[in-house]
């Protein structure tokens, strides 16, 4: 066995290897139209901080700041070239010039993407997190201010909350399926490699955080110093839900199909609302399993190669194949992502519907909801842009043909999604029920990193 270093929590940023959980949230981009103030303001805030400490017994802080940086950014703050050279072409390239890779067109195309998000004005993303939704306000004003005496700007902001029961907006649990990671404490539901006899290996931490063996055991390259060691990078995405076309889809494949709104449901997303994975519980959710955070994820596809259980084509385990993609879970395993996101926008109540109602009836909604999604990754190519072009986008890898995630697949497709049995189900066509509102690609530095970059020393 290789050994790996224990992780320098007090130099890795917060909510990477163990969520805050906190239930309220202030994405703040910041403009940076001059280096020397971008540096001093950047001086004061990296020793705000939140570092990966665990709190223990101490009470939380009321807010929690953390910092990630564009390569647009990063230039902004007068980053050396040799030192930006170093870092990988997707992050260089940003997130709306790789939209040909992820299938962000039409809708969902740059273009059309929220504006000060993908047009590189974005240069530093300010995540504040807190129990109470006041208290997050007001550190996002106190932000505001602070910024203004620097003479920075604001370019985009978006404030998150969490929803009841810890669902999203299409009604289900969602958050618990997270990696285990050697020398980090597990947090409940997560997992890790399937091996023999049931039992789980956790992921090493050079498969997220940069600086630790990987698991090949080696290095994996990283940016020059001061950024090779305690840093990642994050995904961010903004996501918007069409909540009704998806219950107004449910509604009208069930009605087709003969089958039950909750299990078809289910089906396309391959857990039921409660969390119960189907590879489990295939006929019925099951409260127990889904309120018992050991046994959630304990699961994978070997015996369910067909997809009777839990279709192939279906979300999570378009996401996450586990061992169900001829590879082995090994393989799969370098695919993982940590996620952190969270909804946005009010949640829509569920209105019963009047007798006359047609199946494909969609309530009335001026609302707009969603996810932000977050993931921290140190590949952005081997994890987040593999999972959704290969996984996601393209059914090659799993067997679907042209089929795509019914959820967040981009790109033409089949316009179905395929339910195997006897005979299978084909639910068509098949709509784009989330739609990309903008993102970035963003690095996330060691806290002994921002302070290096605010001295100039990079």
């Amino acid at each position: 066995m290789i050994l790996q270093p224990r992780p320098e929590l007090h130099d890795i940023q917060g909510n990477i290897l163990k969520p805050y959980a906190f239930p309220a949230a202030a994405h703040v981009f910041v403009h940076v139209g001059d280096a020397e103030a971008g540096r001093r303001w950047l001086s004061d805030r990296a020793e705000t901080v939140t570092s990966a400490v665990d709190w223990g017994a101490a009470k939380p802080p009321p807010t929690t700041c953390n910092l990630a940086l564009t390569f647009s950014g990063l230039e902004a703050l007068g980053t050396s070239r040799p030192l930006l050279d170093s870092f990988p072409v997707a992050f260089r390239e940003g997130m709306a010039a790789r939209a040909g890779h992820l299938g962000d067109a039409g809708a969902s195309g740059p273009p059309r993407w929220e504006l000060g998000l993908g047009s590189g004005s974005a240069h530093v993303l300010v995540t504040l997190a807190g129990k109470e939704r006041p208290a997050v306000e007001a550190a996002a004003r106190h932000l505001g201010a602070e910024l203004d005496s620097f003479g920075l700007d604001v370019v985009f902001e978006q404030p998150a909350h969490g929803l009841r029961g810890s669902r999203e907006h299409f009604g289900f649990a969602d958050g618990f399926s997270q990696p285990t990671i050697r020398g980090v404490p597990a947090t409940p539901g997560s997992d890790g490699v399937p091996g023999r006899f049931g039992r789980q290996r956790p992921l090493p931490l050079g498969e997220f955080v940069h600086g630790y063996p990987d698991f090949d055991g080696r290095r994996p390259p990283t940016p020059g110093p001061p950024f090779g060691r305690n840093g990642c990078y994050q995904v961010w995405r903004k996501l918007a839900q069409d909540v009704p076309g998806f219950r107004a889809f449910v509604r009208s494949q069930a009605h087709e199909h003969a089958i039950g709104e909750d299990l078809l449901a289910a089906k396309i997303v391959g857990r039921w609302r409660d969390g119960t994975p189907l590879a489990l519980r295939p006929h019925r959710p099951d409260s127990a399993l889904a309120r018992d955070m050991r046994r959630i994820n304990r699961f994978d596809y070997r015996d369910d190669p067909d997809g009777l259980r839990c279709p192939v084509g279906a979300h999570v385990r378009r996401a996450n194949p586990r061992n169900s993609v001829g590879l082995g879970a090994a393989m799969t395993a370098r695919h993982r992502m940590i996620r952190r996101g969270m909804p946005y926008g009010p949640a829509l109540p569920q209105h019963p519907e009047p007798d006359h109602a047609e199946p494909d009836h969609a309530e009335p909604d001026q609302d707009e909801r969603g996810l932000i999604f977050v993931a921290f990754v140190a590949d952005i190519e081997r994890q987040f842009e593999f999972v959704q072009q290969q996984w996601c986008n393209d059914g090659d890898a799993l067997r679907l043909s042209s089929d795509r995630d019914p959820l967040v697949g981009r790109g033409p497709g089949s316009g179905k999604m395929t339910v195997p049995g006897d005979p299978p189900r084909f639910l068509s066509p098949l709509p784009q029920f989330v739609t990309m509102r903008g993102g970035e690609y963003l690095f996330v530095p060691a806290i002994s990193a921002l302070r290096a970059l605010a001295r100039g020393g990079c």
